[in-house]
């Protein structure tokens, strides 16, 4: 999807996330991991690339749409392609940002997306993580501070950021659908989001109610930390 570039990646930020969600040692190693390269070799690029990442995924019957990736400034082009997405009964995770402002980053804003955000070791979230008013505001929290990643020729690294956050939130859904099959079936029911109180495509609502019965909220504001910590082995 980036013009003159092949999908090798040359940053080592989408091999950092790929491992979260599905390497070995990831969240859900048994995931069929599909990559689609959206952005250029120095993390920067055009919303219609994004657009186009998604309808590639679309087209690919993908379940989970991992878009570790923000910005300021929106796009219609990016907007249709998430609820194509959500029509066919997949789910976008997205971050929150990290430019300490106290609003999402574009996608995350929309109200489309679970919007992941992150967590150091003793559960607060840092000043640098996006936040948002209620229900304009992180869905899930999941650690992004010190993560142990893939680096990019081998080994390991440590990163932070709430695109960690997105690509350990990522997982967490994939275990999700394989979980609950029926999560597809439920893109044509639309339902009452318990978050915004708006009619929205049933799995992205089922998602939602369950985040509310089993996150641990540890004590944060909704603004910060939406319904709280992410827990992959609750059942709500």
């Amino acid at each position: 999807s980036v013009p003159r570039e092949g999908p090798r990646d040359e940053n080592g930020h989408g091999t950092a996330i790929a491992g979260l969600v599905a390497s070995s040692s990831g969240v859900a190693p048994g995931a069929e991991l599909i990559s689609i390269k959206a952005l250029q070799h120095d993390g920067t690029g055009q919303w219609s690339w994004v657009a186009a990442a998604l309808d590639q995924a679309l087209e690919l019957q993908a379940d989970i749409a991992v878009m570790a990736l923000g910005g300021k400034s929106g796009s219609d082009m990016v907007i249709d392609a998430i609820v194509a997405f959500l029509e066919s009964g997949g789910v976008v995770v997205a971050a929150a940002g990290n430019s300490g402002r106290p609003r999402l980053d574009f996608p995350a804003n929309t109200g489309l997306c679970i919007v992941a955000t992150a967590v150091d070791r003793y559960g607060s979230v840092p000043p640098w993580a996006n936040g948002g008013p209620w229900p304009r505001s992180p869905d899930i929290a999941t650690p992004g501070l010190g993560i142990p990643v893939l680096a990019l020729h081998g080994g390991e690294t440590q990163m932070s950021g709430t695109s960690l956050s997105t690509g350990l939130a990522g997982g967490c859904l994939a275990l999700a659908y394989a979980a609950m099959p029926r999560l597809r079936g439920l893109a044509r029911e639309m339902s009452r989001d318990p978050k915004t109180a708006e009619s929205l495509p049933g799995q992205l609502v089922e998602l939602h109610k369950r985040f509310q019965l089993s996150a641990s909220p540890l004590g944060q504001a909704r603004d910060r930390i939406g319904y709280g910590l992410l827990d992959a082995q609750a059942r709500a």
